[in-house]
């Protein structure tokens, strides 16, 4: 009886702690800026995530944590809310936030800004919310309607109201963001948000189509650069496990194949794959051949495992002299194992 009740509190104790320790947190701290540029910590102030509508309360340090679901993976958006009357969020805009790849180490940002405040007409602000607005009306495309009656008035004003002001006064300050980024600027995204907010939709059209194309050539570069860079990783990485491998340093060349292997996928490279295999299989081969006791199997049966592997790619049809090559070495290394093991087992 008495070890029975010993075994429920083990459980107690542990199960929680294992379910705890799977659980994931966004985590961040709500600021104000002092007037001599300071951060100073928001207590006691309630932080959403809208999404889910987990809550927390900032503690002295303003720090909060919100549940995090696994649907929700890093990089992707989140947006946050906190309640204290009379106060935005400044940054991230809109409270929308992407989900940081290391949520222990990252905390996220939430400054907030009395309403009324004027350092809430910032550019970034403004083209975000067209962005939206662009989003937004095309709800009132109608099957008679026609572009001139599509109306941004109703967006501007609840805009305008979230931070404290009326309509014209946001109105005056996006038609100075369109006169800036006509004289100043030549981003044909932002030119494009002008020429919306403008309703000169044909023209807006074009810019962002002019802006995605280009940026379209600069995203191909980027992955050209980034192939060649893998290519040249991947043969270098096995590069450095032939040195190794021919100065009879075999664990640091297992390593150096792996480490390339770790750079290429099958699907996409499969011939490579499998050439990488090939090394690994040999220098596993190679390992067992030079070690003792329960080692020796480790290293020759991951060798077969290796070269089985390569044989997924060099078939007989194929690729007639590497699948040749492959089942030769394949043979090699239970033979190897046979007569290191010695005894009944060995034959």
């Amino acid at each position: 009886m008495h070890r029975r009740l010993v075994l429920y509190v083990l459980l107690w104790v542990l199960v929680p702690a294992s379910l705890w320790a799977q659980e994931r947190w966004l985590r961040g701290e709500v600021i104000q800026i002092g007037g001599n540029g300071e951060k100073l910590p928001e207590v006691n102030v309630t932080v959403i995530m809208k999404q889910t509508g987990d809550r927390d309360t900032t503690d002295s340090r303003g720090r909060f944590r919100v549940f995090l679901p696994n649907a929700f993976k890093a990089g992707e958006k989140v947006i946050l809310d906190v309640e204290k009357p009379d106060w935005r969020i400044q940054y991230p805009l809109d409270g929308e936030t992407q989900i940081p790849d290391d949520l222990q180490k990252t905390l996220v940002e939430v400054r907030l800004l009395p309403v009324g405040s004027k350092l809430f007409w910032t550019h970034d602000r403004i083209e975000k919310f067209i962005q939206d607005t662009a989003e937004q009306s095309k709800q009132q495309v109608k099957p008679e309607g026609k572009p001139e009656e599509i109306d941004f008035s109703r967006y501007i004003k609840d805009w305008a109201a979230k931070y404290g002001f009326n309509a014209q006064q946001a109105r005056e300050e996006i038609d100075k963001w369109i006169a800036d980024i006509e004289k100043n600027q030549n981003d044909l995204y932002k030119l494009g948000l002008a020429a919306f907010a403008k309703k000169n939709f044909a023209e807006a059209s074009t810019l962002f189509n002019e802006s995605a194309e280009l940026k379209a050539k600069k995203l191909e570069a980027v992955k050209q650069q980034e192939k060649t860079l893998t290519d040249e990783v991947v043969r270098d990485f096995r590069l450095t496990g032939d040195a190794h491998y021919n100065n009879y340093a075999f664990d640091q060349a297992l390593q150096a194949y792996q480490r390339a292997l770790g750079y290429i996928a099958k699907q996409q490279t499969p011939q490579l794959w499998a050439a990488i295999m090939f090394d690994i299989g040999g220098t596993h081969t190679e390992l067992g051949n030079r070690t003792t006791g329960l080692d020796i199997h480790r290293h020759l049966t991951a060798a077969v495992q290796a070269y089985n592997q390569a044989l997924e790619v060099y078939t007989r049809e194929t690729l007639p002299q590497d699948w040749a090559m492959t089942q030769n070495d394949l043979g090699n290394a239970p033979a190897d194992q046979g007569i290191r093991t010695g005894g009944e087992r060995g034959t």
